[in-house]
């Protein structure tokens, strides 16, 4: 089953955070930011590829610059976003749907510069071995022609432009993979409504970005207790469907009809279901089925 994501959250120095040292995490490089500070990642395992979209030079110029460009001590110096890519596709696709995406973004917010890393799972202990994603850190500022930059994108900023705008990107992105995934011939689709909007019983895993730090380093936590908790409520949700799912016949029976699991009776034995059902194929007329006959002693024993 193919997972959706798309989360957006912002670089800012009022965190204590450097644009610097988040695109060379993400990318496993190594540079030395204007600063003078050194950021080596090239440790790193997991990094499929690295693409900068609308960007000629180094990505360590791209960072100094967007870092050089704001002057507030609070100052947002990137934005990003994390995106869940399917497993169904191959590392290729993946890599391509991922870069798609972002030359979207640098057309949809005014010629941004887009940073593209594809990370697969992490092959943590207890890690999902489907987890491949992606990690796009764009610039707050448009790139002009003459590679400096420009004017600040104030879109995703605002409160009465910012939600429709994130809306947006989570439907372009769910078309982008469902188109992929079609392409591919994977039967398995995607959906950016939230279970409540698409009247599903589901809750959401969501585990913060602090808690999710916290678990990596052996650290039990409140919110991760209820995640989990959460999972096994889905899981046995997801079983309890499957098992009421209706059962598919072959073409005979009014072209494919479906039966019930319990249109058949719970307290019939598994020989006589099975008979049932066999009588139930064979019945291309949709006439009523009789039930098969219980022997007599049977059916005192079922009533003691």
């Amino acid at each position: 089953m193919a997972t959706y994501r798309l989360s957006l959250s912002v670089i800012s120095r009022s965190d204590g955070r450097t644009v610097q040292r988040a695109a060379a995490y993400r990318s496993g490089e190594k540079w030395t930011d204007r600063h003078g500070q050194t950021h080596d990642y090239t440790k790193r395992r997991g990094v499929v590829a690295r693409h900068l979209v609308g960007w000629q030079g180094t990505r360590a110029e791209l960072w100094d610059l967007a870092d050089a460009s704001e002057r507030r001590a609070n100052s947002r110096t990137a934005r990003e976003i994390t995106l869940s890519l399917p497993h169904e596709l191959p590392e290729r696709e993946r890599v391509a749907l991922a870069v798609r995406f972002g030359e979207y973004l640098r057309s949809r917010f005014d010629r941004v510069a887009c940073d593209v890393c594809v990370h697969r799972p992490s092959g943590r202990r207890g890690s999902d071995p489907r987890g491949h994603h992606c990690h796009i850190l764009f610039t707050t500022r448009a790139v002009t022609e003459a590679g400096e930059m420009g004017a600040k994108t104030r879109e995703l900023d605002d409160l009465h432009t910012g939600g429709a705008a994130v809306e947006e990107m989570r439907a372009e992105w769910a078309a982008a993979v469902n188109t992929a995934l079609l392409r591919a011939g994977v039967d398995a689709r995607v959906d950016n409504r939230s279970y409540q909007r698409q009247g599903v019983a589901r809750e959401s895993q969501h585990l913060s970005r602090g808690a999710r730090e916290l678990e990596r380093r052996g650290e039990q936590t409140d919110r991760g207790d209820e995640v989990r908790a959460r999972r096994r409520r889905n899981h046995w949700r997801q079983r309890r469907d499957e098992v009421r799912a209706p059962v598919a016949l072959p073409t005979p029976l009014r072209e494919a009809r479906e039966v019930e699991p319990s249109a058949v009776s719970s307290h019939l034995s598994s020989d006589e279901r099975a008979a049932l059902l066999d009588a139930l194929r064979a019945n291309r007329d949709g006439a009523a089925v009789e039930r098969p006959e219980r022997p007599r002693a049977q059916r005192r024993r079922r009533a003691r």
